[in-house]
């Protein structure tokens, strides 16, 4: 859904003279181009990319500040020895982590915010700490593989017991999840995704409006906010990555290490589709998305999930209701799909 939104009153004071700094960026950036053959460090391609559309300009220092700490939470991790550990830029799944990072200390840099006031008092890293060893160490220890090339589940000792001795599961509706009970890392709305498509282009040329669905909307409001909203449906997560912070995250102490996840998703979907057999059934990968850059043209929105949360490198299993149906109040139910020893392991602390 399109719509035209307030936005805050510290946009309304902004003019176009604050562009100045992009285009004095972009100048530099591209004549130490043509220096240098037309060969720039990636860092600075982020930087030029930026600078030619600055699509964060409008955000308040608030926004800015809370992403550039999404985006440093997100490339840092937890290394196998306990040692706070950066990603590497090149590798596709954390590329565009890092270059929302790059805008973001760009936008700040003109600004004059110093990258500490990012931290401040929400050091994420420190609670890992709180206990001595932080106990995704001591339960992953040892466990590597490749992205989604096994699924880890995070639990109670007892539930994953449970889940490896009689594939005992608990299947959620996404609507229990906007529950302020959870913590940051658990809680989301999961039944709405929020886009926003920048209008700085069009700033940045001098136009003052433009027409949206015989609306006329005045440029100087930065952004046309995109509400997707989703009927309630029914989700079950795992882990695609041996991410040492989710135990931590998810208060657990044990974890349900499956070795074969196409055997896996075979033998819960069973199980699914005899519980609500009128329901569609979908699994996947979780793709991170940028409110300014993904404007939604997949309508697998399930699959979508905010920035912040890309560390998680989540996989779903997903029912949703068929055609356009709406369902309220869905309650959360358990499906048992036999013993897992053959495809899985319990790890515990």
């Amino acid at each position: 859904m399109l719509h035209n939104a307030a936005r805050p009153s510290t946009v309304s004071a902004m003019t176009r003279d604050g562009l100045q700094y992009y285009r004095n960026v972009t100048g530099s950036l591209e004549a130490k181009a043509k220096s240098k053959g037309g060969r720039l460090p990636l860092y600075e391609h982020m930087r030029l990319s930026y600078c030619k559309k600055p699509f964060l300009y409008f955000d308040t220092d608030e926004e800015i500040t809370q992403l550039a700490y999404d985006a440093a939470n997100n490339i840092q991790y937890l290394g196998e020895e306990g040692k706070i550990e950066a990603r590497p830029v090149d590798n596709d799944y954390w590329f565009r982590v890092w270059q929302t990072f790059q805008e973001t200390m760009e936008e700040m840099a003109r600004r004059g915010i110093h990258p500490r006031e990012i931290i401040g008092d929400r050091d994420k890293f420190a609670q890992y700490f709180h206990d001595g060893e932080p106990v995704g160490l001591r339960l992953l220890k040892g466990v590597s593989f490749a992205p989604f090339k096994k699924l880890l589940k995070f639990s109670r000792r007892d539930y994953v017991q449970d889940m490896l001795n009689i594939g005992r599961f608990r299947i959620s509706p996404a609507s229990s999840y906007n529950n302020p009970a959870y913590n940051v890392a658990m809680a989301d709305v999961e039944v709405e995704r929020r886009y926003r498509v920048s209008l700085i282009s069009e700033y940045m040329d001098g136009e003052d409006f433009i027409e949206v669905k015989g609306n006329r909307i005045p440029v100087s409001q930065g952004y046309l906010p995109v509400d997707f909203p989703l009927p309630d449906y029914y989700l079950f997560s795992t882990c695609g990555l041996p991410e040492r912070r989710m135990p931590t995250d998810f208060q657990s102490n044990a974890a349900l290490l499956i070795h074969r996840p196409r055997e896996f998703v075979r033998r819960i979907k069973v199980a699914l589709q005899n519980a609500q057999p009128t329901w569609q059934f979908m699994e996947g990968p979780v793709k991170y998305y940028d409110r300014y850059k993904d404007i939604p043209s997949d309508q697998d929105q399930e699959f979508y999930k905010e920035f912040k949360f890309a560390y998680q490198a989540e996989h779903r299993i997903i029912l949703r209701p068929n055609g356009i149906g709406h369902y309220t109040n869905l309650q959360p139910f358990f499906v048992e799909i036999g013993n897992l020893s053959d495809i899985a392991e319990m790890l515990h602390t």
